[in-house]
């Protein structure tokens, strides 16, 4: 039974062959008698396989380029309490159809036409992405240069967390053109990456920027808000570049639109003296409280687990005395400088409270 079963095998093995070698020949003596209908019909077939792999490299594309963005709107999500990522799609056109990008149903649509070099896709989409989204209530009301630099540093922000390959072209491209006959937008990006290497750009800066995006209810005092928004990034960028121990650095910001004060939680000797103590950070904040000058107060120091506690402790109880809310907080990395002026990196902890009576401003 063995020897039959492999027999049989064999006999339809070779069968199987010869219907193959017969059909390719057969084949063979078609195209060779039929040569205009052969290429048509190789036309069709090469055809159909770039239509399938074009529609699945455009495929690709857009999945990748969205889930990049997306995945940093969610980053930005996490670092800006409040802040509710709008969605993107992106729509592959044909030459001839106008390239655009627009808001519908919480979703930026961002129409264009495919491009054979797929990392300036991505850059592009970027720079509309942050352009359409960041903080728009806000930016209807800014100088044009204030935009540029807002849009034009969180793109390159965008574009180092998600593809850091990228960031030298970036530059190139689209900063540098922005930059060269325009002093202020230079200015603006240095001010914001200083504010940024000392971990302050979103959690306080980009989360002021949203908070007073929910109270503009008009478009008055619009060069007020202009003049306190250059003011409130200096104020952001000495804190940044501020030496420990220093004491001549504010640490208060008073405006129309903004009003901010900082408390350091974050010198050893007078924790350790105070036994955890939160009492001697809060007579700062009270302080403000009782003036009625701020709106909200950041409590901001080491990120070590020791310190973490003692901000906590801090914010609770200053909340509890000033029937305030704690509304957000975060560990960030950083980079202070030491009292001569040398950078240290470090992790930052920062704990947002924020006053009940919220001030609309019209």
């Amino acid at each position: 039974m063995p020897l039959d079963f492999s027999f049989s095998i064999t006999v339809g093995g070779i069968a199987g062959g010869l219907v193959v070698l017969v059909g390719a020949a057969g084949l063979i003596v078609w195209i060779a008698t039929h040569p205009s209908d052969a290429e048509r019909i190789a036309y069709w077939f090469l055809s159909a396989a770039r239509l399938v792999s074009k529609r699945a490299e455009e495929r690709a594309l857009t999945t990748d380029v969205t889930h990049r963005i997306n995945n940093f709107a969610l980053k930005l999500e996490e670092s800006v309490e409040g802040y509710q990522p709008i969605g993107l799609k992106i729509e592959l056109v044909q030459a001839g159809i106008t390239e655009e990008a627009f808001l519908n149903e919480g979703r930026l649509i961002v129409r264009m036409q495919p491009r054979s070099h797929r990392d300036r896709n991505f850059l592009t989409v970027a720079v509309l992405y942050v352009a359409h989204t960041l903080f728009p209530r806000v930016k209807n009301h800014l100088r044009p240069n204030q935009t540029e630099a807002l849009d034009l540093y969180t793109t390159e922000r965008l574009i180092r967390n998600e593809r850091a390959e990228l960031v030298d072209q970036f530059i190139r491209d689209w900063v540098n053109p922005a930059v060269v006959d325009n002093e202020t937008v230079e200015r603006l990006l240095g001010e914001l990456g200083r504010i940024d290497s000392a971990g302050t750009f979103l959690p306080i800066l980009c989360q002021e920027l949203h908070l007073l995006g929910a109270r503009m209810v008009g478009v008055g005092h619009r060069e007020r808000l202009r003049s306190e928004l250059d003011d409130f990034i200096a104020f952001l960028q000495a804190l940044a570049m501020r030496k420990r121990g220093d004491t001549t650095v504010p640490l208060t910001y008073r405006g129309t639109h903004l009003r901010v004060a900082v408390q350091i939680v974050s010198v050893a000797a007078r924790r350790e003296a105070s036994g955890g103590d939160p009492g001697p950070w809060l007579t700062f904040a009270l302080e403000h409280y009782a003036n009625g000058d701020v709106d909200h107060v950041y409590f901001v120091g080491s990120g070590d687990q020791e310190n973490r506690r003692l901000i906590d402790r801090v914010a609770e109880e200053f909340c509890s005395r000033a029937n305030w809310d704690i509304y957000a907080g975060t560990i960030c990395d950083a980079t202070i400088h030491d009292r001569d002026g040398n950078p240290v990196p470090s992790q930052q902890c920062i704990v947002l409270c924020r006053s009940r009576a919220i001030r609309r401003i019209a």
